[in-house]
């Protein structure tokens, strides 16, 4: 609920038939090993006022697919995501100054990375060469957008929701910056679980 400002190291571990987290907005940290082995877990939405991701914070979360890591993390550390079988896409931030060789190891389906900032900001953080895999391509914030950010105001609010909403039932055209921050769940297409994951 609100008011809590810390998930402490192992809160939720191995609470494998845990489907869904709704973490309150005052969070601002998320302990070491704090979801581990919620193999269940297939979303969480992770509040933006979050800086501090624990060591295997989110590791064998074998069904989590998408992952938005907010602003004002500055390091992704050792196994965070280790062994998310199933993670497919990651935002980054370009509050981002280090990643974990082992940030994402065992994350065989990785293919998209979405950073916040340009290549030559990315090329500055520090991490190994082979951190991810020759089968993971880095997208860069070639607009400018902010992820969920539909109508370009620098704020996510729930206009951002409806606006993305209307565009998936075809009542709204958006531009190219807010369809690709409508697509929150970048899977290349805008629907209504874009506009749920906003919304939340």
């Amino acid at each position: 609920e609100n008011g809590v400002t810390n998930i402490a190291d192992g809160a939720f571990y191995d609470c494998s038939a845990l489907t869904d987290v709704s973490v309150a907005d005052s969070v601002i940290s998320i302990g070491d090993d704090a979801f581990c082995g919620c193999k269940s877990l297939t979303s969480v939405a992770i509040p933006e006022n979050v800086s501090n991701l624990g060591t295997a914070a989110f590791a064998y979360c074998e069904n989590l697919s998408v992952v938005v890591i907010p602003e004002g993390v500055k390091n992704i550390v050792d196994n965070v995501f280790f062994n998310c079988a199933a993670l497919t896409t990651v935002t980054i931030p370009d509050s981002v100054t280090s990643i974990s060789k082992a940030a994402f190891a065992g994350c065989q389906a990785l293919k998209d990375v979405y950073y916040d900032g340009s290549e030559e900001m990315w090329n500055k953080i520090a991490m190994q060469e082979d951190t991810f895999s020759d089968q993971v391509t880095i997208h860069f914030a070639i607009f400018g957008f902010i992820l969920g950010d539909v109508d370009n105001n620098g704020k996510l609010e729930a206009a951002d929701a409806r606006l993305a909403l209307r565009a998936a039932v075809k009542l709204e055209t958006l531009t190219e910056a807010q369809t690709q921050a409508a697509d929150a769940d970048k899977d290349g297409e805008i629907t209504s679980s874009d506009a749920r994951l906003i919304l939340r």
